[in-house]
């Protein structure tokens, strides 16, 4: 199973002719992301500026309490702080209590 040295130089050859076409063809994308990224961007409409400032708004006095203190939203089952923008569920003592055998870890409420 020896191979000439022609079908050697001929293997060769269509090696670097395909390393060219993938090198040819990451150059195109490359081009077309450079293209892409030098666009001008416009500045934000003032509804998005706003709609900007009213969630940043409505996180801040999320934890805003009545007396005007702000707390931490902390999970009572694996005491972590609630981040993020889903909605905050309270639950009593009692649905933790029958749900008990489904919390690992469950410490006794009091």
């Amino acid at each position: 199973a020896q191979q000439s040295q022609e079908e050697r130089d001929d293997g060769r050859r269509q090696d670097r002719e395909a390393r060219r076409r993938e090198r040819s063809v990451d150059d195109s994308r490359d081009s077309d992301f450079n293209d892409n990224c030098f666009h001008t961007l416009n500045p934000p409409d003032e509804n998005f500026k706003k709609s900007l400032v009213m969630k940043a708004i409505k996180q801040v006095i999320r934890t805003k309490r009545p007396n005007g203190t702000h707390q931490a939203t902390v999970c009572v089952v694996c005491d972590r702080v609630i981040i993020g923008e889903e909605k905050v569920c309270n639950t009593s003592t009692e649905r933790l209590e029958e749900n008990r055998h489904r919390i690992p870890g469950f410490l006794q409420i009091v």
